[in-house]
């Protein structure tokens, strides 16, 4: 259902390119630190997933834009008698203003409404898994600067449902194609999710936690953008 509503997000800005913005492409990988009662770390370990990442934005109106941000990642470690699989995805959607401070930098702020699935089978040979999912709102204030003519730094800041710091910087390789890479640290919950074994699902108790799964990501991202 993600890739569906990110396929058409991207198909209805790309339809208006005389207006100005971009797409891109590229290959994101990740630490997913889950925080879940007493021993998470200690008893599962992190999940490292990698995989493709889509970007696009269009500017509406000048100085207000929208955008959209889809990753689908996943992690599997085989071993003789066991496997391990980490998967993850998250789609974003942003609608912000941006503000000129000078000829070469300026500030943006937008709502931007994100939701997130993630999951951690374990087989053995009988397989366990658990299953997360939640979305939620968050507000992002961002910075960008032009250095050069070719090259642009920006760093955003997000608080609510999602809460951290990312930065990037772009590489101009022609007047329409950039190249992109990016880090970020971000700390959200997902609040719905369950534990599945043999076809039995379990919801977690107070015993275990708080109900909630605390996770602590850092993600690197480099990817091909294209402006038109």
């Amino acid at each position: 259902m993600k890739k569906i509503m990110l396929a058409a997000a991207i198909a209805a800005l790309s339809s208006t390119a005389f207006a100005g913005g971009s797409v891109g492409l590229g290959y994101q990988s990740s630490t997913v630190a889950p925080n879940y009662g007493d021993c998470w770390s200690e008893c599962f370990g992190d999940g490292e997933p990698a995989g493709f990442a889509l970007n696009a934005s269009y500017d509406v109106i000048p100085n207000v834009f929208v955008s959209v941000d889809y990753a689908d990642l996943s992690d599997e470690e085989d071993h003789y008698d066991w496997s391990v699989e980490v998967t993850q995805t998250r789609l974003a959607a942003q609608a912000g203003y941006r503000y000129a401070l000078n000829d070469s930098s300026n500030v943006t702020a937008a709502v931007q409404y994100s939701s997130t699935e993630w999951s951690y089978l374990y087989t053995d040979p009988t397989p366990y898994e658990y299953r997360a999912e939640d979305n939620g709102v968050s507000l992002v204030l961002g910075t960008n600067t032009k250095v050069t003519d070719r090259l642009t730094t920006g760093v955003s800041f997000a608080a609510g449902f999602e809460t951290g710091i990312s930065a990037y910087v772009s590489a101009k390789l022609s007047d329409s194609v950039s190249l992109q890479t990016s880090y970020s640290r971000v700390s959200y919950e997902l609040g719905d999710f369950g534990y599945y074994y043999s076809g039995t699902v379990n919801n977690p108790s107070s015993v275990d936690g708080d109900g909630d799964f605390q996770f602590n990501d850092e993600n690197f991202r480099v990817s091909l953008n294209y402006a038109f």
